[in-house]
This record gives structure tokens, sequence and C-alpha cells, in this order.
């Protein structure tokens, strides 16, 4: 006896109009890059105290992912990290909070509320559009929003400030890399 069997597959058009047998959509926690070389990302945000990973709106609206005043309508999730621990480094961590919020407008907006925060454009060398700076004691602190994401990053070196801002920019670019357009 001979069959013929069909397989049955979930194709999806792109763009191009070319068609694929797998589509995926980044979760939240996909578009988050890990921490420098070297460094832990810790369970709990030592400077803020709360968790780390997925967050809720409180603590995604606390100073440690958005010093701007995050809005709830806008907001759909946040991922927080805090890399630190790092052996030849010991006095260095990184701060890095990615928010998700409904638009593109909006996270442009929260990055201009930011902004407005005393910041600074920062350099063209950076190479992130619209991302903005400023220093802090020994921190180094940077916003920027791509398509509906928000991005917060805080580098601090307690003993050579230029690493602390080492640590950030390059985090800064990796995550912008990271992000969809």
């Amino acid at each position: 006896m001979t069959g013929t069997f069909m397989l049955a597959a979930p194709f999806v058009a792109t763009p191009s109009g070319a068609v694929t047998a797998h589509s995926k959509v980044p979760t939240l926690l996909s578009l988050v890059v890990p921490g420098p070389a070297g460094f832990d990302s810790d369970a709990t945000d030592e400077t803020g105290g709360g968790p780390t990973g997925k967050i809720g709106f409180s603590e995604a609206a606390s100073a440690d992912c958005d010093p701007a005043g995050l809005t709830q309508g806008q907001w759909i999730g946040s991922v927080l990290r805090y890399f630190d621990n790092n052996p030849t480094d010991p006095e260095t961590y990184v701060i890095l909070c990615v928010t998700q919020l409904r638009s593109a407008k909006a996270a442009t907006a929260n990055r201009n509320r930011v902004a407005a925060l005393d910041f600074a454009s920062a350099p063209a060398g950076l190479h992130v559009p619209g991302a903005h700076m400023r220093n802090v004691g020994p921190g180094w602190q940077f916003a920027f929003s791509r398509s509906n994401y928000f991005v917060w990053v805080v580098g601090v070196s307690a003993t050579n400030q230029l690493k602390g801002l080492a640590f950030a920019t390059n985090t800064v670019r990796r995550e912008y890399a990271r992000l969809p357009k």
C-alpha cells in the first residue's frame, strides 16, 4: 500500500514577498545584551535594591530605569540588568535597562524627557542617533530610543571615571545594534 504524506508547516510571507518556514518575534529578554566581558549579572540591583530581570512598572519607573517618569499607559515591559563583580575592575558596575513602549513616538518622547534633565547630545562617534549622556560624579548616564524601545545605561567606576565611560559606551553600542529598527 502506498500513500502520500503531506507535511504542513507554518509559512510566513516576508516583506520582500519571500516565504519562510520560521518567523520569530523577539522577546524583550532576548533583546537585552549580556554584560561586558568579566562582569556578572546580579539578581539584585545593588544601587536600588530591587530585583533584576523582568521587572514591574514601579521598578521600571525608578531612577535605575527611567529618571524622567515613565508613563504606565505607554509601558509594555522592562528588563533591568546590574553587571558587576569583575575581578579586574572591582569598583566598576554597569546598569542596563531596556523598556518596551507601545510606540516609537512614546519611546522618543520618553528619551526627550530624560534629555531635558540636563543631558547633552552624545558624540556622533558613538554611532547611536539621538543618544544623550551626562556625567554625574564617578558615573556616566546614557539614554536613547530605537523603534519602540527606550534604553537607560549607567557606567560607574569609583577608581577611574574613564573606565566607567568605556563600559557604558560599549554597552550602549551593543544594545543599540541588538534592537530592531
